[in-house]
């Protein structure tokens, strides 16, 4: 969210969410390696099922973020946008890295 706060100021919604959400993919691989699931699978495997699950997630959170900023009264206020597709695109994530690591 900082990083994006931070972009805003120099790019469209869309273009700071899918920068902000690129650099996350990485920090997020690491973290959930380490504390989040049990894997089964060796960490290259789990990376790139990851990156793929991930990928697709920034395209489809910066779609969200800018039919969100453009298509409705949210157009003023990139940041609630942001949060609402936070919250959907948590549930996808964890699904989806569950599905990575073969946990």
């Amino acid at each position: 969210m900082g990083v994006y706060t931070l972009l805003l100021g120099t790019l469209e919604p869309y273009c700071a969410n899918m920068f902000s959400a690129s650099l996350g993919m990485v920090a997020n691989f690491v973290m959930q390696w380490f504390w989040v699931f049990r894997a089964t699978r060796r960490w290259y495997v789990s990376f790139v099922f990851s990156a793929i699950f991930s990928v697709i997630g920034v395209f489809l959170s910066s779609l969200l973020v800018f039919l969100l900023t453009t298509k409705t009264l949210l157009e003023d206020a990139p940041l609630v946008a942001k949060c609402l597709v936070v919250v959907v695109i948590f549930f996808y994530n964890f699904l989806t890295k569950k599905f990575s690591f073969g946990d």
